[in-house]
């Protein structure tokens, strides 16, 4: 009699972490991996590294990709996509701009890692605070997920990080005609002042705001 010979591969389920590490390898979303300014916090040009870990369920998990593309305000560093038992389908060839993995399979129980690196584009839109991003993970016999921010208790969030902001600083006061503000030469409250600066293509932007009551 004839028989098939073909075999159901057992579903499984799997999570994933998306981690922003600093100059040690230690998990941080207010340091860089590279502070190419050396400001001690994350800026326009630092470098930030990312570590991926996939983890599996009870049973082996095939044909996992990873995905990635960097967010509008990062670049994929090109050549820095490294993994554990994996191929690297994009990711460190020049002109690439993604990230791209494929793990043949992951065994039960067990987890496989990757690491890469972004640069934060300089110069960065203005009053821009944190970058925001997210892979994606899929396999022939687990349903497709989104990374997870392991610094948060929830799940299937994206991982932020925050920037170090600027600032610009100063008084308007009732100047004796010296040119420098001295005890007893109280603040102008409620003066206008409006700031002047070059968006993106260049396009002239302003914003303002008026003094406290210190001036």
């Amino acid at each position: 009699s004839a028989s098939d010979s073909n075999t159901l591969v057992a579903l499984t389920s799997l999570t994933a972490i998306k981690d922003a590490l600093d100059s040690t390898n230690a998990s941080s979303r207010t340091l860089p991996f590279i502070d190419a300014d050396g400001n001690g916090g994350i800026s326009p040009g630092d470098t930030l590294k990312y570590m991926v870990v996939i983890t599996n369920g009870v049973s082996d998990a095939y044909d996992v990709l990873y995905n990635d593309s960097p967010g509008a305000n990062t670049a994929l560093v090109v050549g820095s996509v490294a993994c554990d038992t994996c191929t690297v389908v994009q990711g460190n060839t020049a002109g690439d701009t993604a990230v791209n993995v494929r793990i043949d399979s992951i065994a039960a129980n067990s987890s496989a890692t990757i690491y890469y690196a972004v640069t934060v584009n300089n110069p960065l839109p203005f009053q821009l605070s944190r970058l925001t991003n997210q892979g994606y993970v899929a396999s022939s016999n687990a349903s497709s997920i989104a990374t997870a921010d392991p610094a948060t208790a929830e799940a299937g969030d994206a991982t932020v990080v925050m920037l170090t902001m600027g600032a610009i600083r100063g008084f308007a006061w009732v100047d004796d005609g010296d040119g420098s503000k001295e005890a007893g030469e109280p603040g102008i409250p409620e003066v206008a002042v409006t700031l002047y600066y070059s968006g993106p293509n260049n396009l002239a932007l302003q914003t303002s705001t008026n003094t406290d009551a210190a001036g």
